[in-house]
């Protein structure tokens, strides 16, 4: 149902993202707050970095309050930064052009980690396997005084 929804252009959720509204089931940009996004992206565009990002939106863009229970007012922060520039809805909604959205997406790796080169390689990982029924995993472990593999 929610894909369904996304699909023809319906907001899912009650909470916009930053910068936009939603009116009658669509966001809708606030225009005092677009050039501060528009700039965010195209800052990650040209490859700055997540805390750059998030100091420069401290300085231009207003923080913004909640006020559910207690008031609160939540500053950019790099996590804050990386999910503003991963939300689709800026791109539908036309507050970043196509051309900036994927430059910006490009530079994103989003859930892309970069494995750390082992010390000493390990090329039977996972293939020998212990009478008790453990697979050797790669790395050496002390019990007992000995290094068991």
């Amino acid at each position: 149902m929610y894909d369904r929804k996304r699909r023809a252009g319906k907001v899912v959720g009650n909470r916009p993202p930053y910068g936009l509204q939603i009116v009658d089931g669509q966001y809708v940009i606030e225009k005092n707050l677009a050039p501060a996004i528009r700039q965010a992206f195209t800052m990650r565009a040209k490859g700055v970095g997540y805390h750059s990002i998030a100091k420069r939106m401290n300085e231009i863009a207003p923080p913004q309050l909640f006020r559910n229970g207690n008031e609160r007012t939540v500053r950019w922060s790099q996590n804050r930064v990386l999910r503003l520039l991963t939300n689709e809805a800026y791109r539908k909604a036309g507050l970043v052009d196509d051309i900036t959205w994927k430059r910006a997406r490009a530079q994103t790796r989003l859930g892309v980690r970069e494995r750390r080169q082992a010390k000493r390689p390990w090329p039977l990982s996972g293939v020998l396997q212990c009478p008790c029924g453990r697979t050797l995993i790669g790395h050496a472990r002390r019990m007992a005084g000995d290094f068991v593999t």
